[in-house]
């Protein structure tokens, strides 16, 4: 049933019908004498629209005024009698005023010394005064509790003495700072409160003087300050007060929170009288309609109501995530509006907290060609528009923080201008590691500067000058973006009086264009083609950044005034004080003392500013106009109250969310009674609400899963099957993955006639999805009247990519497929690839090659470089050029000074001048960050840590005692024209000249060459510094790495030049990998190919079947190597960039090039 209290009398007419009632009094001419109180605004503005349609259909003749209020608009304009010049605090403004509360007194729970109070607490904070204002608790209550604990501790157990006195010091002092101008609404509601005791007649006439009826209609509770307020307006002389709601006595696990209001109501002279009752003798298996049994049965019992009168108007769903969730919710809404021809604003989606489904139905609904009204609140804070104009002020305030710039310069919501280039900026910051800092931009990019000009001086190829050269241009880009952007913000650097920032800011984002670029988003969209979906979100995020920027203005406004507020406060303390201490003052003195003070500015820097608007901005909420008669509604469940759809569907209906989890006030300090039962109860309104709100169907679902952890099904849809026979009729449908049911639908299974919808082809998307899967099995499609040119790309696309996958084995396909681009270039390429032949090649580039030709040919020939990884340390690449530059200075200044090889008696003395130089290098690095720290210290050792360096010399001497008669001679030696010799080069044996052997052009640096001179005979070996893994034996033999074996030919040749001695008497030795691994600091050598008959004589150690028996199978190796180069060389001349032939597990594994790779498509070896 329904329940109507009245104060006065019954009303003429029944005013279930709320349109009906508001229509009859217009048609009387009495609707002056009444005043109706809706509990939303929705619900209000509805209204309006409805009953002005309908009076003028009926009537031709307008509507001019409807009295429709909420409870607080209602309490708003009684408050304007009383004090109409305070300002409304505003819930970010309340926030604002409790944070400064919050650091006005001395707190001992909610805040730590000497640290900033965080957002969260003052948030919460915030909404515990709130909520005990809106009870109309006022401190003194707080100060009672604290008294009762200190007299009777034992009888007062729950509660906490600690947090009751910061509670009590925070409310008063924000009661304080509230003063005259600020208002809040349990701030209005006291006042009106007080006032309709005194003289209740006074104040309700002087703001109704005409009004005999108030009607509040289908409210579902009220805050004890309202129930105070209806008691007294009860009393107001030829005022009827009609209050009306749902309600059964019977159903208290339901209604339980009605009967206290009720109770105090009827105690206060309010009579009731039951509407729409309900009969108590029909059975309940045969009771209706749907209202009524929900009414009376809905929670109220466990036991089992086999009331089948409803099965075919409800279905539940439930699905395998959230988002198929919301991809069936889509489909069913399409077949609704498609097939049904149901009205799409005829149709409710709604759930208990909104948030997880927001931006899902935001996505979808526009893709399934849905038009929708999404009525929630959005945060300002996580707007695009916003966070952009937050980045711009953070680069400043925050020291120009890699991030900040980033995200400043590359959003499309700003534009700083054609001198700033944010490619650049994002490329250097991350190539550079570059952390904050103007200067430190400005240092880093000029020192990189510096550093490829110098090479740039020196021998390099015509593809490694491109690359530099290319960086350059980058690097000079950079520098001028950072500097427009310094310039743009200087504006900023200097303090400013509240009004004074916000004009800035309000130049500021006109000089960035933000205004200009949300319409030119959209220009830019419209050139390109677009579907009805992308228009309507195009639309919808048009909208989304128009309202945020309209509400973040007004909040900088508001907080314009708050701080305009607190300066002239500051002002008077300071004047105070000044007449405090100059009490001898004269009259004139003293206005000339209030005259300088009045005059003189309060200034505050952009960070004060930046964090009250940051803090506000936190909380602070916006949302989309509603287009009314435009399409399906996606609200929170409490925008339903009062409202009739023809279909409403209730999604989320899992544990944890609806209902929700109660979380207690722990921030209030003490037990409140009832509380969580109450908020059960709440919700349970909220639900039969919904239940009740459809007149033709409603839909029920939950999602099964989120993540990896499994949902449990709401105990309120439990509820609602234990009352009805949907289940046992089959209307209760699990569904599984999407996927799988299209996949039985295209397999023509059985399907249930209602679990067709999720499985409908229902957008374009999904068409592209199925149409691909059915042409990749080889069937046909069937005839489709839309995306005709979908399916038509498609069907290309299957039909090459296809042809790829057999190209290896098909000759027929053109050599392209196969990764051959001879034939499909023009002569001129041609020439230019055949050119490559006589170019000069580092071992590097000849192994991608082998293992890769197409990411030589993406990397070298097309320049593709992917983006660097931001590391806050030292990569790898940069661990190893500091350790190869501190060896190289260390061992030449060795050599120079006659102490090679390392000798136990010199062990100290070569270890301090290592760690000298290792620090000398290390002050040219500049990364702020800890893990720097740390990396010095493995790599120069402490008190505490054996370092790197000093591993290296123990191992090193350790070696010339016991493993190798061979002595480290030569350090760095470059060779080839692109060897880049010079200062950090070997002076001795390194080449400037062109090196061709076995008509292969070689370059490149050898870490060490060590020998043993016997007579004439010369035995050596290459040894390479690695701070990563060494390659593998495998890889070695392969010809997937070429480079000991090419060193070796190369430094043979050489030596036998320096030593003036025939190439014969150059003996290899093999090679040796030296691994210092910084981080895990430690040293390892391994040994490669060293022939067996120079073990034991010229290095220690066990004969391998591995290795080669004698030096002229090494030099056969050797030669081997040169003959896989050649074959690669010829490759790259001729074309040949197929992708990788070898193992793509560890070919492939981290490569940056992946993502424009086919070689999962072509298919290749794995393991």
């Amino acid at each position: 049933m329904s329940l109507l209290l009245y104060s006065k009398e019954l009303p003429s007419r029944s005013p279930l019908n709320l349109n009906d009632y508001i229509l009859a009094a217009v048609d009387e001419g009495n609707l002056e004498e009444h005043v109706f109180v809706v509990p939303t605004h929705r619900k209000l503005r509805e209204l309006e629209r409805e009953l002005t349609d309908r009076h003028y259909q009926q009537t031709d003749a307008p509507l001019t005024h409807l009295p429709l209020y909420t409870i607080h608009t209602f309490a708003s304009a009684l408050y304007e009698q009383l004090a109409p010049g305070r300002r409304e605090a505003s819930m970010e403004i309340q926030i604002a005023l409790m944070e400064r509360a919050m650091k006005n007194v001395d707190l001992k729970y909610f805040a730590h010394p000497g640290r900033d109070r965080s957002l969260g607490v003052v948030e919460q904070v915030t909404r515990v005064i709130s909520g005990v204002r809106a009870d109309g608790i006022l401190p003194s209550q707080f100060e009672k509790d604290i008294q009762a604990i200190q007299d009777s501790p034992d009888l007062m157990q729950g509660y906490d003495i600690v947090k009751l006195r910061d509670l009590y010091n925070i409310y008063s002092e924000y009661l304080r700072i509230l003063g005259d101008t600020w208002i809040d609404y349990p701030g209005r509601m006291l006042r009106v409160n007080t006032e309709l005791f005194n003289s209740p007649d006074t104040l309700f006439r002087a703001c109704f003087p005409q009004v005999h009826t108030l009607l509040l209609h289908n409210h579902t509770e009220f805050t004890w300050p309202e129930i105070d307020m209806l008691l007294r307006l009860g009393i107001v002389k030829n005022l009827n007060l009609l209050i009306l709601f749902d309600y059964d006595e019977g159903n208290g696990p339901l209604y339980g929170n009605f009967e206290e209001l009720i109770g105090k109501l009827v105690t206060g002279g309010y009579a009731t009288e039951r509407l729409d009752p309900i009969d108590a003798h029909v059975p309940e298996e045969e009771r209706r309609p749907f209202t009524h049994h929900m009414r009376r049965n809905l929670f109220r019992t466990d036991e089992r109501i086999e009331n089948s009168a409803f099965d075919d108007r409800i279905n539940v769903y439930s699905f395998q995530t959230r988002e198929e969730e919301v991809r069936g919710i889509a489909g069913l809404i399409k077949g609704l509006i498609l097939e049904e021809r149901i009205s799409p604003e005829r149709i409710c989606v709604s759930t208990l907290a909104m948030e997880p489904y927001t931006e899902l139905f935001r996505e979808y609904l526009p893709s399934y060609g849905i038009p929708a009204n999404i009525a929630v609140r959005y945060r300002l804070e996580r707007n695009g528009l916003i966070t952009a104009l937050f980045s711009a002020l953070n680069i400043l305030a925050r020291n120009y923080d890699r991030r900040d710039v980033l995200r400043a310069v590359t959003t499309p919501y700003l534009s700083f201008g054609p001198n700033v280039d944010p490619s650049a900026l994002t490329e250097v910051a991350t190539k550079l590691r570059i952390t904050r800092g103007y200067q430190g931009w400005r240092w880093r990019i000029g020192r990189r500067i510096e550093f490829l000009l110098t090479r740039l001086g020196t021998g390099t190829d015509p593809d490694e000058r491109r690359s530099i050269e290319t960086e350059l241009e980058t690097l000079r880009h950079a520098d001028q973006s950072i500097k427009a952007i310094h310039e743009m913000l200087s504006e900023f650097s200097t303090h400013h009086a509240p009004r004074e920032f916000r004009k800035a800011f309000l130049r500021l984002i006109a000089k960035l264009r933000a205004t200009e670029n949300v319409l030119e988003i959209r220009r830019s969209l419209e050139r390109q083609p677009r579907t009805p979906a992308d228009w309507l979100r195009i639309h919808d995020e048009m909208e989304r950044d128009t309202r945020a920027l309209a509400r973040f203005l007004g909040l900088l406004d508001e907080l314009t005034e708050l701080f305009e507020l607190d300066a002239e406060e500051k002002k008077n303390k300071e004047l105070k004080e000044k007449l405090h201490v100059e009490e001898s003052s004269s009259i004139r003195e003293e206005g000339e003392l209030n005259e300088s003070i009045e005059k003189k500015e309060v200034l505050h820097p952009l960070g004060y500013y930046l964090d009250h608007l940051r803090t506000a901005a936190a909380r602070s909420y916006y949302t989309i106009r509603e287009k009314h008669d435009y399409g399906v509604l996606v609200t929170p469940l409490q925008q339903v109250q009062g409202e009739q759809f023809d279909v409403i569907i209730l999604c989320g209906l899992v544990d944890g969310e609806f209902p929700s989890t109660y979380i207690p006030a722990n921030f209030l300090g003490k037990p409140l009674e009832e509380t969580e039962q109450r908020e059960l109860r709440r919700e349970r309104v909220a639900f039969s609400t919904g239940l009740t709100s459809f007149s033709d169907r409603i839909y029920l679902s939950y999602p099964r899963t989120a993540g990896e952890n499994e949902l449990v099904r709401s105990s309120f849809l439990d509820a609602l099957l234990r009352i009805t026979t949907v289940e046992e009729v089959g209307r209760v449908v699990d569904y599984k993955e999407l996927r799988i049911e299209r996949r039985e639908r295209r397999e023509k299974k059985e399907l249930i006639p209602d679990r067709d919808f999720p499985a409908m082809i229902a957008t374009l998307d999904a068409l592209a999805e199925e149409a691909g899967t059915i042409l990749w099995s080889g069937g046909t499609l069937p005839r489709v009247e839309e995306g005709g040119d979908i399916l038509g790309h498609l069907k290309h696309t299957v039909a090459v990519e296809m042809g790829r996958g057999d190209a290896d084995q098909n000759p027929s396909y053109a050599a392209e497929y196969r990764g051959i681009l001879t034939d499909a270039l023009d002569e001129e390429e041609r020439s230019m690839l055949a050119g490559r032949r006589e170019k000069e090649y580092s071992a590097s580039q000849l192994e991608t090659y082998a293992k890769c030709p197409f990411k030589y040919f993406t990397r070298r020939l097309l320049s593709v470089n992917a983006p660097a990884r931001f590391d806050v340390t030292l990569t790898p690449l940069e661990r190893g050029v500091l350790v190869h530059a501190v060896l190289f200075k260390l061992y030449n200044e060795l050599r120079e000074n006659d102490m090679l090889p390392i000798s136990r008696e010199h062990r100290d003395h070569v270890l301090n001048r290592a760690q000298e130089i290792a620090a000398e290098e290390i002050k040219g690095i500049a990364l702020d960050h800890p893990y720097w720290r740390i990396d010095q210290e493995r790599l120069l050792g402490s008190d505490a840590l054996y370092g790197l360096i000093e591993q290296w010399i123990d191992a090193e001497i350790a070696r010339g005692e016991e493993k190798t008669e061979l002595v480290p001679e030569f350090f760095e030696v470059a060779f080839g024209k692109g060897g880049s010799p010079g200062m950090s080069s070997d002076a001795i044996l390194s080449r400037n000249e062109e090196i061709e052997l076995y008509d292969i052009k070689i370059r490149g640096r050898v870490d060490r060459v060590e020998i043993l001179r016997q007579g004439d005979t010369i035995y050596y070996a290459v040894a390479d510094y690695k701070t990563g893994r060494p390659p593998s034996r495998g890889d070695l033999e392969k010809g997937l790495s070429l480079q000991l074996f090419l060193y070796l030919e190369v430094i043979r040749h050489v030596l036998s030049e320096h030593f003036g001695l025939p190439l014969e008497n150059m003996r290899p030795a093999g090679g040796i990998y030296y691994r210092l691994n910084a981080r895990e600091v430690n040293t390892k050598e391994s040994y490669f190919f060293v022939p067996n008959e120079l073990k034991g004589s010229v290095i220690k150690g066990r004969k391998d079947q591995r290795d080669p028996d004698t030096v002229e199978e090494l030099e056969a190796r050797m030669e081997g190597a040169f003959a896989y180069a050649e074959q690669y060389v010829e490759g790259i001349s001729t074309g040949v960039y197929h992708v990788t032939t070898h193992d793509i597990n560890k070919v492939c594994r981290g490569c940056e090039y992946h993502s424009v790779c086919r070689v999962w498509e072509v298919g290749r070896p794995e393991g």
